[in-house]
């Protein structure tokens, strides 16, 4: 992988309505080999947030390069971090905004690297940006809902992956020459998925809220792996949000 050569930082506009925000990006352009006599110009852009607070913008920014980027000391500068980056396993990145709405900011990337191999992760990163916090999905529902909340997410997750293992077991009478794949699938959602739920993590969109708790298979059976959303409409979740998240969720 060739070291980045060319830097510039764009400034898009994106000020809405009742808040005050601009995303600036970093840009970086690298070449990827792709094959030995095949390379491809690549042009990494990542997002660094500006509101009227320093304060907010720091708080926000440093935890979406701890997050995206993982450098080996969160004190590292953007720059190098996402140099290091760039240099070492990241190939491609995207960024979404996908909720902006009376303060609050919900972000999707989409990152692409190699080491073993090639990998595709995403990230999920939403904030408060009156004040920089970094919100997961205990912040914004209420005290006395997240039992049920969890209960119900819970639910629908077994249910979903219950499904999955009947495909799988259907799978295995109907090719009895090469069942080792389908056996291992199930094994892997009986031992890692399947008993528990992860509810930090969610996204936000205009009209839903989906809490991100993937069934993660061995890079090898990737292909294999469960595909489900947990995705709740705001409407449904009045009940269970706290009342300040409510009103700055849900237009009244």
């Amino acid at each position: 992988m060739k070291t980045p050569i060319l830097f510039l930082l764009l400034a898009t506009a994106l000020t809405a309505h009742a808040q005050d925000f601009t995303i600036k990006e970093f840009k970086r352009t690298h070449n990827r080999i792709f094959f030995e006599d095949h390379a491809e110009t690549i042009t990494i852009k990542f997002p660094v947030i500006v509101t009227k607070s320093a304060v907010v913008n720091k708080l926000i920014n440093d935890k979406i390069k701890e997050e995206v980027l993982s450098p080996e000391d969160n004190k590292m500068s953007l720059a190098k971090a996402l140099d290091t980056a760039i240099g070492t396993w990241m190939t491609e990145l995207e960024y979404e905004v996908t909720f902006r709405q009376n303060g609050l900011l919900s972000l999707k990337f989409t990152v692409e690297g190699e080491g073993a191999y090639p990998s595709t992760s995403l990230f999920y990163l939403n904030f408060d940006l009156r004040n920089g916090q970094f919100l997961t999905t205990l912040d914004i529902i209420a005290k006395d809902r997240i039992e049920s909340f969890t209960r119900k997410v819970f639910t629908d997750k077994k249910k979903f992956l219950q499904d999955y293992k009947s495909e799988m077991k259907d799978s295995i009478k109907t090719n009895k020459n090469d069942t080792t794949d389908f056996a291992s699938a199930i094994e892997i959602v009986n031992e890692s998925c399947i008993e528990h739920v992860e509810m930090k993590s969610f996204s936000l969109t205009k009209n839903e809220l989906e809490i991100i708790d993937p069934c993660e298979f061995p890079h090898v059976m990737q292909n294999m792996g469960p595909d489900y959303q947990l995705k709740y409409s705001l409407g449904y979740l009045k009940e269970f949000l706290k009342p300040e998240y409510l009103k700055r969720l849900i237009k009244q």
